[in-house]
Order: C-alpha cells, then structure tokens, then sequence
C-alpha cells in the first residue's frame, strides 16, 4: 500500500506529539527526528494508528507544526561569525567583509571543499569533540524515551521492537551532534547560520541548537519544494528562487513575512571541478535524463523504458543520465543501459550547465534540473504521474511507457519545431532574475531582513 503524503503526515503529528517530550541541552528531539521517520515509515509503508488530528496538509501543515517549533526572538545581527554549511561555499566566495566558517558533515563534502582554497577555515562536524555535558541530562533523556515507550497511552506501533531499536539509536545519535555542536558554539561567538535545509539530519540540529540559544537562522532553498522535505517552515529568514516558491509555501500556511525572494540559485549544480572541454555538438538527438534518489526499482525501470524507447529509432539518440548528488552507484545504473551513445555521469563529473546547453531535451521525474533546464529554454518532459506543479503556468508533458518516448523522439527528429513548441508551452511562472546572486549582496540582503 502507498502512503499518501496526508496519511505519512498523520502519523508524523502522532511522532511529534509523543516524543514531544524527549529534551536534550535545551533542544526538543522529536524536532530533530521527524523527518528520519518519515523516511523511515514510507520506506516500510507502516502506519502508526488513527490520527491523533486528521489535517489537510495542503492547508494546515505549517499552523498544524507550529506546537512543535522553538519559538524564537533572534538577537541583533552583531560583528560576530557566521556558520555556513560546507557546500554552500561558492555562494561566499567572493566575500572578504565577514566572518565565516564552513561546516562539512560528510567526508566527501569535507574533501571536496578542502581542496578549494578560499574555503577557510571549514570544520569537519565529526572531528570536532563532543562538549562535557551533565551525564545526569543524558540519564534523564533516556529515562524520560523509556517511560514515554511503557506508558499506557504510547500508539502500539511506538511499542514495536523494530520501531524501539530505531529510536534508541537515533536518539544516540542526536545526542553526539549536539554535544558536537555544542562545542562549536562555544569555540566561536556565532551570530547566524546559513543553511540550505533546516530539517534535515544535520540541518535541524544545527538550527535547532542555534534557535534555543536566539541565534538568527537562515535557510536557502535548495531544491523543488514539496510537502516532505521542506515543512515545516521554520528558519527566521527563508529565502527562495521566485514567487511562485514564495506562493507555494505560502498556501500551505507558511508565514510569508519569513520568506523572501532572491532569485534561482543552484549550489549543489555548481561545478568545481577545472575547467571541462565539452564534447562537440554531434547532430544526434542529444536527450539529457536527470536522475532523482526514488530508489534502484524506480530508476531501473525509467532507465529501461528510455532505452527501449530510443532502441526503437533507426536514427542515432545519445542519452546522458545524470545522477543526482545524493546517488554515488555509478555501476548500478550503467548495466541496464543498451544503447551505444548512453552514458551514466555522475554528479560533479561534468558541468551541469554545460549537460543542459547541449541537450536536444531534458527529460526526468521532478528533478531542480527540470527547473533550471526551463530557465535556459530547454524543454522538458516528466517521466512521472500527471499532478500539479506549482511554477508552471501550464501542464507539462508527462509520460510512462516507451511507446510515448519513441512517438517524441521520432517528432523530435522528423519535425525541427516540434521541440521548439513544447518549450514555448512549459511557461515558468518565474521569470530569471536579472541580478546574478553575488556574496555581498546575499550577506546584504540576510543583514536587511534581521534588523
């Protein structure tokens, strides 16, 4: 059975209120866990019992999160630092009038950004000591889970032995980053954090920990939004590619007061490798397929049915996959390729931009590819159920099957206009924004919004 996002929510509000009551170093945990259980429940399509408050998460998911967010006043913007996630680096680089640290979570970011010299000085999150917190606090913690996991009025799911292991080790982990963040903290007066998700396993905790201290926080967007992934709403500033993003969020509850508008910004597209020679422009219909993280069974049939799909053509297709940043399995996905001209890239092996400026067409689930892919004129088809996305003015092409593919790719090369038309009808609602994101002018506009 597939849960719906409604359905995956319900049983969130039930983990949020039961847990509400987990605290550590002033930071609440069922906050820092809830997005790795909803992971974890659409992973195991396990539903936890009948909602605690049935909602429509399209209108009341930010109002239904609000008990749960710290409630912060945000001290003045001073001449303190500032902590940056690692890989938003490239939107600093140029900056020389402020104090900024870089942090890294994961190795491969703390390599990849080490070897950029400006970059400086950037902290390896699981290299830094874990702060000397009150053995009691963490007793109390894990005796205040135990108790919350035997009352009488605990769902029956939270009881489970697999759910139990979950969240014993979850809670372990929590525990080390914050105390690791801790640290941080007091080794540097930090004034804000920038961040391109508040939410996520490392993001939250290093959010969290700076709102329970008033610090000023700060989130950039980092992809397509959606209902999981990107609420609640919870940074002080938020900041988005245009208005349609600023809309979305909006009509689902999010306070638009926090939510300000700095035009397309693709940090995890940006290429930082040296400069690439691209292949010449061959006359082959040229399709470029933006891979998303949906799982080996998803990507393997997509893979397959584009494949199948340009097997039938005579003329010559070349295909290039391009993984998303969070897939690292090159070979998983290469074994199912047939054709000649296919290629599997991964991320940060070519420059995105140049993938895209040499691309016929763009084809992929939801991908922030498709996004930027418009923004260059490029036309895209979904590979995906029909549904409603939210910065075009228009419905897309969607598609499914290879019958659908083969029938473009012949119009694509029989017909010079029939791709010119299919961009011409994926209108943005966004329009791009003429004054490129410079460092000064993010840092400026971040100073504007805390006073």
């Amino acid at each position: 059975m597939k849960l719906t996002h409604q359905r995956i929510w319900e049983d969130t509000f039930q983990f949020l209120a039961t847990f509400q009551p987990l605290i550590y170093d002033k930071i609440p945990l069922n906050l820092l866990l809830f997005r790795d259980f909803q992971k974890s429940i659409k992973r195991r399509k396990s539903m936890v019992t009948t909602p605690l408050r049935p909602i429509d998460p399209y209108v009341n998911l930010q109002q239904a999160c609000e008990p749960y967010l710290i409630k912060t006043q945000p001290r003045a913007f001073d001449e303190g630092t500032t902590l940056v996630r690692a890989h938003l680096y490239p939107l600093f680089k140029e900056c020389t009038n402020h104090n900024l640290i870089f942090l890294a979570h994961y190795k491969k970011e703390y390599k990849q950004m080490k070897r950029l010299k400006g970059c400086r000085p950037i902290i390896f999150l699981r290299r830094v000591p874990p702060a000397n917190l009150p053995l009691e606090e963490e007793k109390q913690l894990y005796q205040t889970l135990e108790d919350i996991l035997d009352a009488t009025g605990t769902p029956t799911y939270f009881k489970t032995p697999a759910f139990k292991k979950w969240i014993y080790k979850k809670v372990g982990f929590i525990v080390k980053r914050i105390r690791r963040i801790h640290t941080l903290f007091d080794r540097y007066k930090i004034s804000q954090t920038i961040y391109g998700s508040t939410i996520n396993r490392y993001g939250s905790v290093v959010t969290s920990f700076a709102q329970s201290r008033q610090v000023f926080t700060v989130n950039i967007q980092h992809g397509i939004l959606s209902e999981l992934g990107h609420f609640p709403v919870n940074a002080d500033l938020n900041l988005v590619w245009g208005p349609s993003h600023k809309d979305y969020l909006v009509s689902r509850g999010a306070p638009q007061d926090r939510i300000k508008n700095i035009g397309p910004v693709f940090v995890r597209n940006l290429d930082f490798k040296a400069n690439h020679q691209p292949p010449k422009r061959s006359e082959a219909l040229n399709i470029l397929v933006a891979m998303q993280p949906l799982g080996n069974k998803y990507n393997k049939k997509m893979i397959r049915t584009i494949e199948q799909a340009a097997n039938n053509i005579s003329e010559p297709i070349t295909i290039n996959y391009k993984l998303h940043p969070d897939q690292n399995n090159k070979q998983r996905y290469q074994k199912h390729l047939i054709q000649q001209c296919s290629a599997v890239i991964s991320h940060g092996q070519r420059s995105l931009q140049e993938l895209i400026n040499e691309s016929d067409l763009v084809i992929t689930p939801f991908s922030t590819v498709a996004y930027e892919a418009l923004l260059n004129g490029k036309p895209v088809v979904f590979y995906k159920d029909p549904g409603d996305l939210y910065y075009l003015n228009n419905s897309p092409l969607y598609v499914h099957t290879s019958s659908e593919l083969s029938n473009i790719f012949t119009a694509a090369i029989n017909d010079q206009g029939f791709l010119p038309s299919l961009a011409s009808k994926l209108a943005l609602k966004d329009s791009p924004h003429e004054q490129p994101l410079t460092s000064e002018r993010l840092l400026r506009f971040i100073e504007e919004s805390e006073t």
